[in-house]
């Protein structure tokens, strides 16, 4: 389409397309979901119908708040799945593979028509929605020693770590700061809505 583009055109042109399209996935398919439909208005997160966007403000910090980056953000490991589901190239159910044997074993994925069965089982197979808990592969399974280990590392707890270590509030300041209901006691904590109501 454009042959008098030099190698950085192209490389500029085909990382901007690149990026609005993972923005658009972002933005339409998982914040949505993530956040509601509420949050996703109140917020302004909203795609427009047509269009561009032109209201970018550089002087705006576009940088990850420490907070988000260390605790907020590892919500997305509520969201992982115990078993990815495989499907052969006539969409036939194949064994699945536990999350803890994949760590550091990708050499399974390069077995032939392995990584097209395990894409087929990704794109049929439900996604996870937030919870409150994580799958046991990932909080007593990750990175077992060996291949015969029954018990690996904890990624909840050094979650948790990671918080102290970046010095982060305990959860009730965040509450607080937030305008949302607070409890001092464990049985004060049943009944505690997790986001607010967006009005």
């Amino acid at each position: 389409m454009n042959p008098n583009w030099d190698d950085e055109t192209l490389y500029q042109e085909a990382r901007a397309i690149v990026a609005a399209q993972l923005q658009h996935i972002v933005f339409n398919e998982w914040l949505p979901v993530l956040l509601g439909p509420e949050a996703m208005n109140t917020l302004g997160l909203n795609l427009m119908p047509s269009g561009r966007y032109h209201r970018y403000d550089a002087k705006v910090n576009a940088g990850l708040a420490n907070e988000f980056s260390a605790a907020a953000f590892r919500v997305g490991h509520t969201m992982a799945t115990r078993v990815y589901t495989r499907l052969s190239g006539a969409h036939q159910p194949l064994p699945g593979i536990r999350l803890s044997n994949t760590f550091f074993k990708a050499n399974e994925i390069y077995k032939v028509g392995m990584l097209d069965e395990v894409l087929c089982g990704m794109m049929d197979q439900s996604g996870k929605i937030v919870e409150n808990s994580a799958t046991t592969e990932l909080s007593q399974h990750l990175f077992p020693s060996n291949g015969t280990a029954l018990f690996g590392m904890d990624l909840i707890s050094i979650n948790i770590q990671r918080g102290r270590d970046h010095g982060l509030p305990a959860y009730m300041n965040w509450r607080k700061l937030c305008d949302l209901s607070t409890a001092d006691k464990f049985a004060g904590l049943k009944g505690l809505r997790v986001f607010p109501d967006y009005d």
